[in-house]
């Protein structure tokens, strides 16, 4: 029992993803088959599903705007039965049990990245399903395109080989999806007409062959006796042998329609390998074209080199003049920007003296106007204290006209008071 993947036109292991990229092959033994994948031997129906189990924990899947756990990936179960005949013959068959990413709108699921890529690749391998299917439904179709994709070409056998095909397809109710359920009824349609001629596949045992090799010389030499042949001696020698003729019949029908395939792969790879070939040999003209036209440039770029091998012998010497000017002109720049740094070593002397010379000018300056500040206020608080002093001698003269007039008026009194008293005397 194997569990595979197919990512992106990528096979891989489910079961053992350390495997890593997987190649599919194809020989006349086995069929189409995937090189060094995992094989479990499994005897019930619980090592099955534990190994589905197993493998669809490493599947691909991611979350769109449709579905939780959209898978991005196709699966295949692949499961293998042997049945072992009496006289050691060997009877094969295998079952194909794949899953299939739905076809996907991006419209609808909004993917964006690596989702959008992963969906673009699910649809291709389905389109490439889908040409198969078209082409085995074909009357007298020869070449049908299973190597288009991985999906197609290791699923060969059990799409248009010696297989019975059983396809279920899920179909959405809903109005929103009206587009995708007929487009996939259709390809279920289409599928449901392909026809496959179906044989046991039973292998005889080299023992088994040479017991009927020995049977059928037996009868040959009684033949050439003359004695009576008793090819068939009972009904069950009857049933055995036409079974026997119905399945030659059946591994030559099969051969020649697997003959027929073949050649159809052979003539389209045939097909394929003339057409690269003559795209190859295109190329190969084309680079003989370019080569002899490089060649020709070579040729007239030789002379360009010799010519200008000469003109650059004379740009070097003229180089080596303007070398030796330009060393000379450096020379002289030197001695005028050392004088250019002498002169301005002394102007910043000087600026140095200039700045102190007027920060003491400004410490001056800055005394002058606090002193000149200080006899400000001493004017001011003379001129106040004049001011006080002239009022205080308005008011002392008011005073003293007051005295004076009070003075006189007492003198006139008392000159009246010694006259009253002189008249009264007499």
């Amino acid at each position: 029992c194997s569990f595979l993947q197919i990512y992106q036109e990528d096979v891989s292991d489910l079961i053992d993803p350390s495997r890593g990229s997987l190649k599919v092959r194809e020989c006349p033994r086995r069929g189409v088959y995937v090189e060094d994948a995992s094989e479990f031997t499994v005897t019930s129906e619980s090592d099955v599903l534990g190994l589905i189990q197993l493998g669809e924990q490493n599947r691909k899947v991611a979350r769109t705007a449709m579905n939780d756990t959209s898978s991005r990936s196709h699966s295949i179960l692949i499961i293998t039965v042997y049945k072992e005949w009496g006289e050691g013959g060997t009877q094969r068959g295998q079952l194909f049990m794949a899953d299939l990413a739905g076809s996907e709108d991006v419209r609808k699921s909004k993917v964006q990245g690596t989702a959008f890529s992963e969906a673009a690749g699910i649809n291709k391998s389905l389109s490439s399903l889908g040409n198969c299917i078209n082409a085995l439904t074909e009357k007298g179709r020869v070449h049908i395109p299973y190597r288009d994709a991985r999906l197609t070409w290791l699923m060969r056998d059990s799409l248009g080989g010696n297989a019975k095909t059983t396809l279920i397809v899920t179909c959405s109710p809903h109005c929103s999806n009206f587009d995708e359920t007929i487009s996939t009824l259709r390809f279920a349609e289409r599928a449901k007409r392909i026809e496959n001629a179906v044989v046991v596949n039973k292998t005889r045992s080299v023992e088994e062959l040479e017991r009927l090799v020995a049977q059928l010389e037996e009868q040959l030499a009684k033949a050439a006796a003359g004695l009576p042949i008793n090819m068939i001696s009972d009904d069950e020698n009857v049933s055995r042998l036409e079974m026997q003729l119905q399945e030659v019949q059946s591994r030559a029908q099969d051969m020649e329609l697997n003959a027929q395939l073949e050649k159809g792969h052979l003539e389209a790879e045939l097909d394929e390998a003339k057409a690269e070939l003559d795209e190859q040999s295109a190329t190969l003209k084309s680079a003989l074209m370019r080569l002899k036209r490089m060649k020709e440039q070579s040729e007239t770029s030789s002379h360009k080199l010799t010519q200008g091998e000469n003109h650059l012998a004379e740009l070097s010497a003229e180089l080596e003049a303007a070398r030796l000017d330009r060393d000379a002109l450096a020379t002289s720049k030197d001695r005028e920007l050392e004088q250019l740094r002498q002169q301005i070593k002394q102007l910043k002397a000087e600026l140095a003296d200039s700045v102190e010379l007027h920060d003491s000018l400004v410490n001056q300056h800055s005394t002058a106007q606090r002193k000149i500040r200080e006899l400000e206020q001493m004017v001011q608080l003379l001129k106040d204290k004049a001011e006080e002093a002239s009022s205080e001698s308005q008011k002392f003269q008011a005073t003293e006209r007051r005295l004076e007039l009070e003075i006189g008026d007492l003198k006139h009194e008392l000159k009246e008071s010694v006259a009253d008293k002189a008249s009264l005397q007499q």
